[in-house]
């Protein structure tokens, strides 16, 4: 995992629309960005916090992260070998520490929201030039972002509801509301695949809506039940759960 100089050749796409999966990246205690990658095409990036630290700082990082995925590329690594080399890499000075666990998103939007709540996401810029310094392109991730439409906050520090949804033939995943913040997601289990991702999608467009419609979490979390979308609801007779925290319930989904 050294980091020498090497020659830039060809370069992951800076975007997708697929769900990805993310590593988050530490100084100290903090999360000052977010390696990630696409779970079906050769896509990934690092996306960093914006309020983690100054703009010279984060340029640094953004570039130290290219530098690696581009050595990556250039071994003929998909995005998703990429992501999984780095995982568990002690903290460099410049790059951080990949220590913690790995999460996963069912879209690059979704990560921005958890990132950089309230800000505007970067659009992707077609035919950007090799090297990646096109407008959309390395330090595309750095921009501020805004979304047209509006979820929940996909992360809280309180206690969270929750309650499991099966597609009929599995649990595909977990919905969860917080008891307090204005927080609500989906969290798919790894051991259902595609299924996990698409209730992940379908339930991440749900919320949507009921955001929309000014709904609180705990008043969507209360509905779900009878108003699932389509290919996945809470099996009839779940009792809901609590989990103390949403890292918690991970620890359940993820086990």
């Amino acid at each position: 995992m050294s980091d020498t100089p090497f020659e830039r050749t060809e370069h992951y796409a800076f975007s997708t629309s697929t769900p990805v999966r993310y590593q988050p990246v530490t100084r100290g205690e903090t999360v000052i960005a977010y390696l990630w990658a696409s779970t079906t095409e050769d896509a990934a990036s690092c996306l960093m916090v914006l309020a983690s630290a100054e703009p010279v700082d984060r340029l640094r990082t953004a570039a130290r992260w290219a530098e690696r995925l581009g050595r990556a590329r250039a071994e003929g690594l998909t995005a998703l070998q990429a992501l999984e080399r780095w995982h568990g890499a002690p903290e460099d000075p410049v790059a951080g520490g990949t220590e913690r666990p790995l999460g996963e998103a069912a879209a690059l939007e979704e990560l921005y929201e958890i990132a950089n709540p309230g800000h505007p996401h970067p659009e992707p810029v077609p035919d950007e030039p090799a090297d990646g310094t096109g407008p959309g392109g390395r330090w595309g991730d750095l921009a501020p972002f805004t979304l047209d439409r509006r979820t929940y906050h996909p992360d809280t520090d309180a206690a969270v509801r929750y309650a499991p949804v099966s597609d009929g033939e599995q649990i595909v995943g977990y919905l969860w509301a917080a008891e307090t913040d204005d927080a609500a997601s989906f969290i798919a289990t790894p051991r259902s695949g595609a299924a996990g991702s698409r209730a992940k999608s379908a339930w991440i467009m749900w919320m949507v809506d009921r955001r929309s419609e000014e709904v609180s979490p705990l008043e969507a979390f209360e509905l779900a039940a009878d108003q699932p979308p389509h290919g996945s609801a809470i099996p009839p007779g779940t009792e809901v759960s609590t989990a103390a925290s949403l890292r918690e319930l991970e620890r359940i989904a993820w086990s």
